[in-house]
């Protein structure tokens, strides 16, 4: 048998396998379009957990799963309101999931509202309990959440600028901890969790610079 002739039973196998699939298991356009996909895989600091995001038809969650535990869903969010969950961040304990809820910025730098909302965009801050209940509403308003290695502590951006927000049954309002000129980003702690190091950015275009 050639080459020509393998390849041509090759095709003649290849279509007819698919056609057998697709009398068999039919779907839409709809239904390919509508798969969910996952995204912002993220390892718990102890322990054998994945936290990750989960786009089912245009709605965002956050699931947890594991290998000696079934997959399942932490937060209710059943609307296609073009809202998006970034940034996990898993406190030092893994008992808690934070993350960013927002869209992304349209044309004037601002949070884009393709579902129409009648309310605020501004980025917010949500608190995942790992053992539930599901969270209601955010703890706070911004961005890039990050855990003080105690795990008392969340730090996360706010307006360009880094703020603190103290995780106790008593906690207040967030304070501004930084008062930068710049765009704060890129919050990291030093191994003691003592120091805390961030990027701000300055000017825009040739001009943008970054101290660090």
């Amino acid at each position: 048998m050639n080459v020509r002739t393998c390849t041509t039973w090759g095709f003649v196998l290849f279509f007819g396998i698919a056609w057998a699939l697709h009398a068999q298991q039919p779907f839409s356009l709809q239904q390919v379009l509508s798969a969910p996909y996952a995204s912002e895989l993220t390892a718990a600091p102890v322990g054998d957990r994945f936290a990750w995001v989960e786009n089912a038809e245009g709605h965002h969650n956050l699931w947890l799963g594991g290998p000696h535990a079934p997959a399942h869903q932490l937060t209710i969010f059943d609307q296609d309101d073009g809202l998006d969950l970034y940034s996990l961040a898993w406190s030092p304990d893994a008992n808690t999931i934070a993350f960013t809820r927002t869209t992304e910025n349209g044309p004037d730098d601002k949070p884009a509202n393709p579902a129409h909302l009648q309310r605020s965009l501004e980025p917010e801050i949500w608190l995942a309990p790992v053992a539930g209940p599901a969270p209601t509403a955010p703890a706070a308003q911004g961005r890039a959440p990050l855990f003080s290695r105690d795990g008392h502590t969340l730090f996360f951006i706010r307006d360009r600028s880094i703020w603190s927000l103290t995780l106790s049954p008593k906690a207040t309002q967030a304070t501004q901890l930084v008062i930068d000129h710049g765009r704060a980003s890129s919050l990291t702690l030093s191994p003691d969790g003592n120091l805390l190091a961030f990027i701000s950015t300055r000017g825009t275009g040739q001009r943008e610079h970054s101290f660090l």
